[in-house]
């Protein structure tokens, strides 16, 4: 019997002994919780923290903190504000209680008797920074590969310096990142090829960068899966802080008074090309744009191809690049030159090296001229290859040409000194040419202002001018006292270009026959 007892209850402390060893093994191998609660006299607390320590704060024999309004004295002046703390162990920083009294609280036992605690509104900030330029990204598209940081701009710093705060387990923010197809990442890939966690950081300064700004790591926004894809693709990237420190994130939501962090957003451009033109169609002399979408910075040779056949000279001429633009090069080097005509300007206003803004598109004015030639044009944008795939686009453009009109008001017998309102439609030039032929008048013509002298191909001086207007109307007032013609009928010519009535040739122009009596 007394063997037996001894068997049992040797077969008691085996079990004992077995049941403490997996019980320790569980304690190695269960998750670390945080220390962030622990409460020294004077630490921030923040509005919205629950479960807080405050006992060595408050004396066992004291149960109660005092606020006193900006300007009072808590040597002598009575608190605006008294509380009675239900538990020290478990205190809660109720926004119901804090909002408007925030600053030192002090304990309270009739009199004050020092410092608990300073109560804080919480404040925080998130932006997305570009490693590589030093600069806030947030809002903004990137070219693919760019390395990226996160910066988090808040007051909660003081949390990390609380007791028994361990940096290496206690970060209390998470920075979650929420790809274009809704999942929600908290780690990203590095230049290395390994994971960065963004999970209980220990945001311990201001401002606080997720890797140390400026160096090489961060996220590899152009990191490449082993199947040799983008791990990333092209869209929008939403950021976010997650805060529930104590449960203070949960504890402010919708109280007045409190500052949220904004989710903020980053865009990863494709690293395709797109080209677009404002028409399929222009008028010769009048300008047309295309607009270059790809990656933000990036950089394209724009030109227009298959033109190295025409001489360039007037009526052979592509439309040209209009000079002086922003982020247009009119001289990328002679990597296009043999595919565009050699003159004039050597080429160079045929072809460009375009920079694009930092939302990935730039838009380029081309002009037209009545040197150039009525034809199709094929204006090709393409991203200088560096050993990968060329990304290229193209659009086509029609120049066709312009016409001109002319009325004369009313009717068209007139007698001579009456005003003849002259007008018409101009979509060939910003300038319509006027002259008139006639009795005894040049036989090249002359001009509504003085008839006798003729005009000259080439000399614009020699023809009364009118400005075409924004819709391509134009309109003369013509004077006709004092002209020294006599009584007859006269021809009006209104052309596009200065050219006599003996070199109309391919010029556009139309006539109108006035009577005077």
């Amino acid at each position: 019997m007394f063997r037996s007892t001894l068997s049992r209850s040797g077969a008691e402390r085996h079990s004992l002994m077995l049941m403490l060893a997996v019980f320790s093994m569980c304690l190695l191998i269960a998750p670390v919780i945080g220390v962030t609660n622990i409460i020294s006299p004077g630490d921030d607390v923040f509005i919205g923290e629950e479960g807080l320590d405050i006992s060595a704060v408050i004396p066992d024999d004291m149960y109660q903190i005092a606020w006193f309004a900006p300007g009072t004295n808590p040597s002598v002046d009575v608190p605006a504000q008294i509380i009675t703390v239900p538990s020290k162990t478990n205190f809660y920083v109720n926004p119901s209680q804090f909002i408007g009294e925030t600053g030192t609280w002090y304990l309270w036992n009739k009199t004050a008797n020092g410092v608990a605690f300073q109560v804080v509104s919480p404040t925080l900030n998130l932006r997305v920074w570009n490693q590589e330029t030093n600069s806030d990204v947030s809002g903004a598209a990137v070219p693919p590969g760019t390395l990226v940081n996160f910066r988090i701009e808040t007051n909660l710093v003081p949390i990390t310096q609380r007791t028994g705060y361990n940096p290496a387990t206690d970060g209390y923010i998470t920075v979650l990142v929420t790809t274009p197809d809704g999942a929600t990442l908290n780690a990203l890939v590095g230049p290395d090829g390994n994971t960065i966690s963004t999970k209980n950081l220990n945001v311990n300064a201001i401002p606080y960068y997720w890797v140390p700004a400026g160096t090489t790591n961060g996220w590899d926004t152009g990191a490449i899966g082993a199947a040799g894809n983008r791990v990333y693709k092209a869209g929008v990237y939403t950021a976010k802080l997650d805060y529930n420190v104590n449960s203070l994130e949960d504890n402010t939501q919708g109280v007045m008074g409190i500052q949220h962090p904004f989710p903020v957003q980053i865009s990863l451009a494709s690293s395709q090309v797109t080209l677009t033109s404002s028409t399929g169609m222009v008028t010769k002399s009048n300008p047309f744009t295309v607009t270059i979408t790809g990656i933000p910075g990036g950089q394209y040779y724009l030109w227009v191809r298959n033109t190295a056949s025409m001489s360039g000279a007037s009526g052979d001429q592509p439309p040209m690049i209009t000079p002086n633009q922003a982020g247009v090069a009119t001289r990328p080097g002679a990597t296009l030159k043999s595919d565009v005509p050699p003159v004039p300007y050597d080429g160079t206003r045929y072809y460009a090296l375009v920079t694009l803004s930092n939302s990935g598109t730039r838009t380029v004015q081309w002009q037209t001229s009545i040197d150039t030639d009525t034809r199709q044009y094929t204006i090709r944008a393409e991203r200088p290859s560096s050993g990968q795939q060329v990304q290229s686009d193209e659009v086509t453009v029609q120049v066709i040409k312009g016409s001109v009109t002319v009325v004369a008001g009313g009717t068209t017998s007139y007698y001579l000194g009456q005003q003849v309102v002259l007008s018409g439609v101009n979509t060939a030039t910003d300038t319509t040419y006027l002259f008139m032929t006639g009795p005894n008048l040049p036989s090249s013509g002359g001009s509504l202002t003085d008839p006798h002298t003729p005009v000259i191909t080439g000399q614009p001086g020699t023809f009364t001018q009118v400005p075409v207007n924004a819709d391509n109307t134009w309109e003369y007032k013509w004077q006709t006292g004092n002209l020294g013609i006599d009584a007859g009928v006269y021809t009006v010519y209104a052309v596009a270009t200065p050219n006599s009535r003996n070199d109309l040739g391919n010029a556009q122009f139309t006539t109108q026959s006035v009577s005077f009596t």
